[in-house]
């Protein structure tokens, strides 16, 4: 059977490398969309070889709006929607466009899939939807996917993404329960990767190294993450878009096998990186959770999904892109 896939957002980082393995691994594909506002997402080199693929195409459009939506028709098998406004100086500044922005697109969404209900709809969601549980001591790590969602304080402009995602995600059960969408949300935990852009920790502590900070600040330092590849993330997607036999709900994507310390993190990095200086404890953010881990027995149990990069093969290959690009402006 002939398969037709979309991705919206998908010259973003996530998406990006899901368009590339799809093309490499899906028997009977006979489409792929991208669509991207490219606001975060770009035609790079790899974009430019991914369109060489006559299965490929591509769409620059603003899902926070109709036209899209009323040009294309969703003769789609599954959506991928990972277009979103997300990054803590996002919600800093413009907190009031992330919630618009966010709640706009799951909602046309949701309405276009449901004007034939073909296709199978996989929703990108946060593990910060549930940051106030950890903090508050209401929900236990490794987190599971029926922890309480909860924020620490809803007018903090820095939990505007949580609120929109949390919002999408009872969009998505509320739509499949009541008007028979095919539907699945995704809590992405802490996915890095070459290409991810500069608003993420990985990304950020190896442009410092790069640089040549001394002494190197460490922020947060105690705090923990269980970070993913985003290979591994990425053919989870591809399982969940697929799997005949999927049970609805939710899942959590991420690496629950090497929980790690910012600390240990920032300090690996260097030791890759070279780097022979001292290091200074700060304060970081104070909204930032202190302790991060998904259960991920749920995706693993039904679909046999594990993660295979550990964080020092994932750094590895990480660094070297980065390095790369700050150096010759890839």
């Amino acid at each position: 059977m002939n398969k037709k896939i979309a991705v919206l957002g998908g010259t973003g980082f996530i998406g990006l490398n899901l368009a590339e393995q799809l093309i490499k691994s899906q028997a009977g594909l006979e489409e792929i969309l991208l669509v991207d506002n490219f606001r975060r997402g770009k035609i790079d080199n790899r974009v430019t070889e991914l369109l060489e693929d006559p299965r490929v195409k591509l769409v620059e459009s603003d899902l926070t709006q109709s036209e899209f939506y009323e040009e294309i028709p969703c003769d789609f098998d599954q959506v991928f929607l990972l277009a979103a406004m997300v990054g803590v100086g996002n919600t800093r500044n413009y907190p009031w466009q992330v919630c618009k922005v966010n709640a706009k697109i799951i909602l046309n969404t949701i309405d276009w899939i449901l004007t034939n209900k073909r296709a199978r709809l996989i929703f990108s969601s946060t593990s910060e939807c549930y940051a106030g549980s950890i903090e508050n001591g209401i929900g236990s790590i490794p987190s599971g996917e029926s922890i309480p969602l909860s924020i620490q304080d809803i007018g903090d402009a820095r939990f505007s993404y949580a609120a929109s995602k949390t919002f999408g995600e009872s969009c998505v059960h509320s739509a499949s329960q009541e008007a028979g969408l095919d539907g699945v949300v995704v809590r992405f935990h802490n996915i890095y990767g070459p290409r991810m852009g500069f608003q993420h920790v990985i990304p950020q502590i190896v442009e410092r190294f790069e640089k040549n900070e001394s002494p190197f600040k460490i922020y947060n330092g105690h705090h923990t993450r269980a970070f993913c590849f985003v290979t591994d993330a990425v053919r989870a997607l591809i399982e969940l878009g697929s799997a005949s036999s999927l049970q609805y709900g939710t899942y959590h994507i991420g690496n629950m096998t090497e929980e790690v310390s910012i600390d240990t993190a920032v300090r690996l990095t260097g030791d890759l990186m070279g780097y022979k200086g001292e290091f200074i404890d700060e304060k970081g953010d104070p909204g930032s959770v202190s302790r991060r881990c998904p259960d991920t027995a749920r995706i693993e149990t039904e679909l046999g999904i594990q993660p295979e990069v550990s964080l020092r093969q994932g750094l590895d290959t990480t660094i070297a892109w980065y390095q790369q690009y700050f150096r010759k402006d890839l």
